[in-house]
């Protein structure tokens, strides 16, 4: 709903209240009023007329906003039955109906507050999974994966297991871009991305760094695992088909590898060695895995 529509509803109840206030000083007699029964109510009408007109705010939350205005007109009745009540004698029906009024009012606030809250840690989760996530190749990004090596390092600080990382460069890439556009180049990242997962294990970690690098996270893994895992990847990727204009086109990859056997892990150390290997990989003709061991 648009902000002046909330804010005509909202005036509605404001009219309504008054409308209430002019009848019920004609039909009934004047009593003495408690001077703090009459403050504490007054505070909680207040607050319900100001809640009413924040409710602006949650103009995307449709369902939660029509509960939460139903349970406010509500309680704003119902507390302004019991202001008046301190300064005029009601009848008992209107009594009865200040009592059933505020009830169900604070019932239903409760059950909107919580769906309120409910909705929230939805989109929370929903952003969150979207600021870890690569938006085109659909795994996780650099946070995500930064975020992850960072909780595992902390355990495996006890463990001692032994771990690796592969750092994945696309070869060419710049190539590919301009012979065959970005949109193609897209897709190149994309099905990378899905060839590299089939490589790995269950239990594996693989993240984009950004433009065409890629890197994994070998957990509990030594060399010889490690040099086996980074072969598969590269075979499936060689095996990779994707075509441009009804050809196919085919693309590589060079893989550089670290494996550490230091306590405690060094993430960092252990990323800057695969790196170098990476750049051995490429200076001796791309589409091949060099390893480096972390020896400490």
């Amino acid at each position: 709903m648009k902000f002046s529509v909330l804010h005509n509803k909202a005036s509605l109840v404001v009219l309504g209240s008054i409308l209430l206030m002019g009848y019920v000083m004609i039909q009934f007699p004047r009593i003495a009023p408690n001077s703090i029964d009459v403050g504490l109510e007054l505070v909680q009408l207040l607050i319900c007329f100001y809640l009413l007109y924040r409710l602006h705010e949650l103009r995307d939350a449709s369902t939660t906003f029509t509960a939460l205005f139903i349970a406010l007109t509500l309680l704003v009745i119902g507390n302004l039955l019991d202001l008046l009540d301190e300064f005029y004698a009601l009848n008992e029906l209107l009594d009865v109906g200040e009592d059933v009024l505020t009830t169900t009012g604070f019932m239903l606030f409760i059950l909107a507050c919580v769906q309120w809250v409910n909705q929230y840690k939805k989109r929370f989760d929903q952003m969150k999974h979207l600021a870890e996530i690569d938006s085109l190749t659909g795994i996780p990004n650099r946070r995500a994966f930064l975020k992850l090596t960072e909780e595992y390092f902390e355990i495996n600080e006890q463990l001692f297991e032994k771990m690796s990382v592969l750092v994945i460069d696309i070869d060419n890439f710049k190539d590919i871009n301009d012979k065959y556009g970005h949109p193609f180049g897209d897709e190149v990242l994309v099905q990378v991305a899905n060839a590299i997962k089939l490589g790995l294990r269950k239990g594996d970690y693989v993240a984009r760094l950004g433009g065409e690098e890629f890197v994994v996270l070998l957990k509990n893994t030594n060399e010889q695992e490690a040099d086996t895992t980074a072969h598969r990847i590269l075979d499936s990727i060689n095996k990779m088909r994707v075509y441009h204009s009804g050809k196919s086109v085919t693309c590589t990859a060079s893989i550089g590898g670290a494996t550490s056997s230091a306590h405690p892990f060094e993430f960092e150390k252990l990323y800057d060695l695969a790196d170098k290997s990476l750049y051995q990989a490429k200076s001796r003709g791309r589409n091949r895995y060099c390893a480096n061991q972390d020896a400490a």
